[in-house]
């Protein structure tokens, strides 16, 4: 496992990079091993160093790279704040075999308004067309707020993300009443190197530098020139993730940080109004060859084995027996298939949970019309009987006839209790009862309306 790496999908710079740093130095710590937690045995051995990150640009390649055993673990985006799942990440977990789903994690963040550190420089270095700076000097960076002010008077343009507006519209709103152009990045553009890109091409192009070595102590200077127009360029800004925007920061001898070590310089951190993305993500490792089975799959029955042994592995390691719970509930994701030839209404599955009041999220893929693949969520509590009817209704989503053509995807512990809204169980009678109820209650309604103006 030394050689391999944590692959993510997710741009170079955002939440998911966020995460999966968090995931490489679990893995440095041995909270995380593969299939199992720490023993004593595994605290004797050398330890191990922290995973390097590699993006993806989608879920299917993050998958490929893990099945493939060229990466360790992976990465994968399964719901934001909003609710909304990562229907491609639930596709691809249907396409793809040999993973197994390791943990959950979950993590959020904030915007910022940041500048390019290059511009900051040019910015400071435009005063003092011809000065002498070292090899090591890179420039005064601001350091207060009072500086931090001064700066973003010179903001001309800022860009954003559609979920950066979202999120932040308050304050975008307070900057345009500024005279502040906000400017909207399309979907596939990554904040961080776009603007990155820019504040580079803007550059002072007729910009020149001399390098010299002072005979006196050896040390190596620098002459510059520049325009001095470059003085009244606006600054370039862009809403970022706080973590995004100061990564890479170190921290100085009096505790504060050091604006200098980073790409870009915060110059509001505080947005008025903004609202905290947060998303969950599924941490996956590859099945080894010893744990996958060595005889075929015969019957109902025997698919109904594995799954069991499945379910059993994912109690086991998620809901501990005894006193001390490991996680308060354990989520499954079940695949059914909803059109095709022969295929049933899975509304037999779905009453079977709300009877056993088992709290479960219903994802369609659409993409998929020619099977319409409905993804079940379903949370199971740490409680003896809760799981015993979970497993019961496991082995009825494989029921000959039905045509559901049904896969268990992995569970994985949780401490997050899913917020739905339970509804009531009933039969398919009894909703035509209730429509057809509907109906003649707005036929007497209207007979009584017209009733009433004809005798008026």
């Amino acid at each position: 496992m030394s050689d391999g790496f944590i692959a993510y999908q997710d741009e170079e710079h955002g939440l998911g990079f966020k995460v999966a740093q968090i995931l490489s130095e679990k893995y440095a710590r041995r909270e995380l091993r593969h299939g199992k937690s720490s023993t004593v045995s595994d605290m004797k051995q050398t330890d191990p160093l922290p995973l390097k990150l590699s993006p993806r640009r989608d879920t299917a390649s993050t998958l490929a790279s893990l099945i493939s055993h060229r990466a360790a673990f992976g990465l994968v985006p399964l719901e934001d704040d909003r609710g909304k799942y990562d229907k491609l990440t639930l596709e691809a977990l249907i396409d793809f075999k040999d993973y197994y789903i390791e943990a959950e994690m979950r993590d959020d963040d904030d915007y910022v308004l940041a500048v390019p550190s290059v511009s900051i420089y040019e910015l400071g270095e435009s005063a003092f067309p011809s000065s002498h700076k070292s090899a090591s000097h890179v420039g005064a960076l601001p350091r207060n707020l009072e500086m931090q002010e001064t700066l973003r008077r010179r903001v001309g343009v800022i860009y954003a993300s559609a979920d950066a507006l979202e999120r932040c519209q308050a304050a975008l709103h307070g900057y345009e009443a500024q005279g502040i152009d906000i400017q909207r990045l399309a979907d596939n553009e990554d904040p961080y190197r776009t603007i990155l890109n820019k504040a580079l091409e803007g550059l002072d192009q007729d910009r020149m530098i001399y390098t010299a070595i002072d005979d006196s102590d050896s040390t190596v200077r620098r002459l510059s020139g520049m325009r001095a127009a470059a003085h009244a360029k606006p600054l370039i800004g862009v809403l970022l993730p706080r973590d995004v925007a100061t990564m890479g920061r170190q921290t100085m001898g009096n505790g504060l940080a050091d604006p200098s070590s980073s790409e870009y310089v915060l110059l509001d951190d505080h947005l008025e109004g903004n609202t905290k993305m947060a998303s969950r993500f599924l941490v996956l490792s590859r099945i080894g060859e010893k744990t996958r089975a060595a005889k075929p799959v015969i019957g109902v029955l025997g698919q109904q084995d594995i799954w069991m042994r499945k379910v059993n592995r994912a109690f086991q390691r998620f809901i501990k027996e005894g006193d001390k719970a490991e996680h308060d509930y354990a989520r499954f994701l079940i695949k059914l298939d909803t059109r095709g030839k022969g295929v049933l209404d899975i509304d037999e599955i779905t009453d079977e949970l709300n009877r056993a009041k088992l709290a479960y999220t219903p994802i369609v893929l659409n993409k998929r019309p020619d099977r319409l693949p409905v993804i079940l969520e379903v949370e199971v509590p740490n409680e003896p009987e809760a799981r015993k009817k979970f497993k019961t209704i496991l082995t009825k989503c494989h029921l000959p006839g039905r045509n559901w053509n049904t896969r268990l995807l992995g569970g994985f512990g949780t401490d997050v209790k899913m917020d739905v809204v339970m509804p009531t169980p009933s039969h398919r009678w009894s909703w035509k009862a209730f429509a057809a109820g509907a109906a003649i209650l707005a036929a007497l309604t209207a007979i009584g309306f017209s009733a009433y103006h004809y005798f008026a």
